[in-house]
C-alpha cells in the first residue's frame, strides 16, 4: 500500500462519518424506545385482553431493539473517539481522519511500506529503526524531529 492509497482510504473512512452514523442510530434508538413505551402504555389501558397482550409484547420488543441500537451507537461513539487519537502506528490524512492502526512497517521518512527485515527504505534510502545523535550528545529515535534532551531541531 503506497502513500496515495493510504490518503484515499483515510479520506473515505473518517471519524466524522462514524460520529454522524452513531448519532443517527442514537436518535433512531430514542424514537424506538419512546414508541415502545407509548405502545406499552396504550396496551395497558386497553379494555380487551388480546389488545393488552399484543401491544405490551410488541412494545417490549421495540424497547429491547431500541435499547440494543442505542448501545451500539454509544460503542460507535467511543470507537470514533479512540480513532481521534493519532498515536504512532495510526494512519491518518491531512484532516486528521483516522484510518486505523497499521500493522505494516512504514518508513518514518516517506511512508513507504517496508519489507520484512528491511534495514533501509527501498524508496528513500533512509535507515530503518536507526538513531540520530544530537549535537548535545543525546541519542534520539530516527523519526524524531527534535532532541529529547535539549529540544534542538534534528536534521
Amino acid at each position: 500500500m503506497n502513500k496515495n492509497e493510504i490518503e484515499v482510504k483515510a479520506k473515505t473512512y473518517g471519524r466524522k462519518e462514524l460520529f454522524i452514523v452513531a448519532f443517527v442510530l442514537l436518535f433512531i434508538s430514542l424514537a424506538m424506545l419512546t414508541g415502545g413505551v407509548v405502545l406499552i402504555a396504550n396496551g395497558a389501558m386497553s379494555a380487551k385482553v388480546v389488545s393488552i397482550v399484543w401491544k405490551v409484547i410488541v412494545g417490549a420488543i421495540i424497547v429491547v431493539i431500541g435499547g440494543m441500537i442505542g448501545w451500539v451507537s454509544i460503542l460507535m461513539m467511543f470507537t470514533a473517539k479512540g480513532l481521534m487519537k493519532n498515536d504512532k502506528g495510526n494512519l491518518k490524512d491531512e484532516n486528521n481522519s483516522a484510518l486505523g492502526t497499521a500493522n505494516a512497517n512504514l518508513c518514518a521518512n516517506c511512508g513507504n511500506e517496508l519489507g520484512k527485515g528491511a534495514t533501509f527504505c527501498a524508496k528513500c534510502g533512509r535507515e530503518v529503526g536507526g538513531k540520530v545523535q544530537c549535537e548535545c550528545g543525546e541519542i534520539n529515535p530516527i523519526d524524531a524531529e527534535f532532541c529529547n534532551k535539549c529540544g534542538k531541531a534534528l536534521k
